[in-house]
């Protein structure tokens, strides 16, 4: 199976398409993706990272870059934006599935 982590391929199955929609984004790609951090210090915090045993959000807070309460809002953001769009994605499969019966009789 193709590497999650990037852009979409045309020759991905629409099972792989739909696994990469329904991804969790890492809490850097949200956090770039919102505006709350540049990929600059996203990079620099990756990097510092990889020499500590600290997840990325506590060396955000430690920074201060954002408050615990910055980055828990973001993810439940996040969270929400999921739910919705696995309905969705659900609701487009059923009525996908709909038109290829209709189709096919």
């Amino acid at each position: 199976m193709s590497d999650m982590t990037q852009t979409p391929q045309s020759d991905w199955s629409d099972q792989q398409k739909w696994e990469y929609l329904l991804r969790h984004e890492r809490l850097g790609e949200l956090l770039v993706k919102c505006g709350k951090l540049t990929l600059v210090q996203v990079e620099e915090l990756l990097q510092e990272q990889r020499n500590t045993t600290k997840h990325l959000g506590e060396l955000v807070v430690e920074r201060k870059l954002l408050t615990l309460d910055e980055i828990m809002h973001e993810l439940k953001q996040q969270s929400d934006m999921d739910q919705t769009a696995r309905q969705t994605i659900d609701e487009l499969k059923k009525l996908a599935d709909e038109h290829k019966k209709a189709h096919d009789s």
